[in-house]
């Protein structure tokens, strides 16, 4: 299953004492993976954690069906569109960003 193979590589990657290059990069995938901007803190980059979270929350909020009914629905549409470029971008830098470190 998905949770046997992470936790195998995370064990490995943890018992070795020392992580390469390759296992920081999917280390901070993984980490955006479970939860958005996490990655970026491994990666020690404060500032883009704290720019996804904000966009991210922002974007959820315009989706909730209290704020949905005020807005006209193209912008709950855009909203949702935003939320998932966020969440995709924070994966992806975590990942091209996890070797620098």
């Amino acid at each position: 299953t998905v949770a046997s193979v992470t936790a195998t590589f995370l064990f490995r990657m943890f018992s070795s004492g020392k992580m390469e290059k390759r296992d920081r990069k999917w280390l901070a995938l993984v980490s955006s993976f479970v939860l958005p901007g996490l990655g970026q803190l491994y990666n020690r980059e404060l500032p883009k954690a704290i720019a996804v979270w904000v966009v991210l929350v922002a974007a959820i909020l315009l989706t909730r069906p209290e704020f949905a009914l005020a807005v006209p629905q193209y912008a709950v549409i855009a909203a949702g569109a935003v939320a998932l470029a966020a969440y995709v971008f924070n994966v992806y830098d975590a990942y091209s960003n996890g070797g620098r470190r």
